[in-house]
């Protein structure tokens, strides 16, 4: 064991950031992603907002812009599109967002419509400097990229399909076999079928199919790009978000609903026995699907696309209602809805969970990998109130 590696299993955007953090400390990692095609963390873009609703997630992303930064500066390029964010809600529910911005000194204000001509917003807003659009994809190919630089292996398009505990190591489909020192499981919707492998208890946990739908400018006269439309988010039953266009990507818009997806439960995605996989609704939005997929993956298109149409209809009115390119992207979710597993697994010290991020993870990654780093390499961790997330609370 003596000099053996940490070994991160799941090579999405947490695994690469924990991948990451190792390799710029030194701490030999070897990072193994069996490069199955329907992911968690591809796709073009991501919203990050400054302010959150609790404490340890202002802590989080906190250390995560910090970060941010850190990566930007490393490659000399941007990874994050500064929007600024308008959030749209029932007056009770801004005045949450208000509180926690006065908490954290930032900046506020009522929407100005006039400044959004482009927009229909008639339900109650407030504008906030602090938001982003993460550039997904660049992000985890620039991990990738810098852990490597700075000492990470990478073995790629090679699934893990032994876990030996005993003696510490783990092998992969072509045979490869590679010792441990720490095991971290990044492997999202695909982690109880490798706890299965390990002979440890599964967690309750559920993966859902999400859909994301790009819409068509009407009039190209008018820019929806990052350029001069704000990230939207409408935090209510529902939850759309908007992403505007990023320029040299993908045409269009991007307008979803968060939380609403099939919930997916085969051979590969394991829910455990005993986990009502419809508990995972409570937390979702108004119009889940609310239907569980057995049998490979689901249908390109959601039903409740039709719920998004009619939004984009009334609220960017110069966009197609009808989104000409979708794609699907899997949450992996708490059944509880209390936020990830982070920590040792409680039957296992050496193995580390970093998963159930539940679609709002991204824009926290470099500081949820640097924390999983911290839990294999014993170091003191910088963010507070990570009980939390603790694994015990999940265990089946």
């Amino acid at each position: 064991e003596q000099g053996a590696p940490v070994v991160v299993v799941g090579g999405g955007v947490m695994g690469a950031a924990a991948c990451h953090s190792l390799s710029a400390r030194g701490v030999p990692c070897v990072l193994i992603d069996d490069g199955y095609p329907f992911k968690s963390s591809w796709g073009e873009s991501r919203v990050c907002r400054e302010v959150q609703e609790e404490a340890v997630y202002m802590g989080l992303i906190k250390r995560a812009l910090e970060l941010w930064r850190s990566l930007e500066g490393d490659i000399n390029d941007k990874l994050l599109l500064h929007t600024g964010i308008i959030t749209i809600g029932e007056a009770k529910v801004l005045d949450v967002v208000k509180d926690n911005n006065k908490l954290l000194n930032l900046e506020y204000e009522t929407l100005d419509r006039t400044k959004y001509p482009h927009l229909t917003i008639k339900e109650d807003a407030i504008y906030q400097s602090g938001g982003w659009a993460v550039l997904a994809s660049k992000a985890v190919e620039t991990l990738y990229t810098l852990g490597a630089q700075k000492g990470g292996v990478i073995i790629e398009n090679d699934e893990v399909v032994k876990v030996n505990r005993k003696e510490k190591w783990v092998e992969t489909a072509s045979g490869t076999r590679v010792a441990y020192s720490k095991l971290i499981l990044s492997c999202g919707p695909k982690t109880n079928k490798i706890l299965q492998t390990a002979e440890l208890s599964p967690l309750a946990i559920v993966p859902t199919a999400e859909q994301q739908n790009y819409y068509k400018l009407k009039d190209a006269s008018v820019d929806y790009s990052t350029d001069s439309l704000p990230i939207i988010i409408e935090i209510s039953d529902k939850y759309f978000y908007v992403v505007p266009h990023i320029k040299g990507g993908v045409e269009g818009v991007k307008v979803s609903l968060h939380a609403a997806g099939e919930v997916l439960s085969d051979s590969e995605y394991v829910i455990p026995k005993g986990v009502d996989p419809q508990q995972v609704y409570k937390h979702y939005s108004k119009h889940a699907a609310r239907n569980v997929v057995t049998t490979g993956l689901p249908v390109e298109r959601l039903p409740n696309v039709e719920f998004v149409n009619e939004w984009v209809k009334g609220h960017l009115p110069h966009l197609v209602p009808k989104p000409h390119y979708t794609y699907r992207c899997v949450y992996t979710s708490s059944v509880k809805g209390d936020g990830p597993a982070l920590g040792p697994h409680p039957e296992d010290p050496n193995v580390i969970m970093c998963c159930a991020f539940g679609g709002t993870g991204f824009k926290f990654a470099p500081a949820y990998g640097e924390i999983a780093g911290n839990y294999a390499t014993g170091a003191a961790q910088e963010v507070q109130g990570l009980e939390r997330f603790l694994p015990d609370r999940l265990i089946v």
